[in-house]
């Protein structure tokens, strides 16, 4: 499987590897998300003003099930983000 988009960028410098591992961890154990060697997911990180933007890629199981992922891993890694202490953008 290949998901490691991030060659050359060195995330622990950028304070990025904890909010990656666990946007990672949540897409892997998303029930709705199809994973193949065919078919991998890519996470994206956009530099903003004031924070990063971390997005992710993935094949849904079932086209019916594309909001449900998309709400899924939003709650989940927000969840694991407040869980650590890592405080969202103002």
């Amino acid at each position: 499987m290949n998901c490691d988009p991030f060659s050359g960028a060195d995330l622990f410098a950028l304070g990025l590897e904890k909010p990656l591992e666990r946007v990672i961890e949540a897409v892997v154990t998303a029930r709705y998300v199809y994973i193949s060697d065919g078919g991998p997911f890519t996470v994206s990180i956009r530099d903003r003003p004031y924070y990063y933007l971390l997005s992710v890629r993935a094949y849904v199981n079932d086209h019916r099930h594309k909001r449900a992922l998309r709400s899924d891993l939003t709650a989940r890694v927000v969840e694991q983000l407040q869980a650590e202490g890592i405080p969202k953008p103002r």
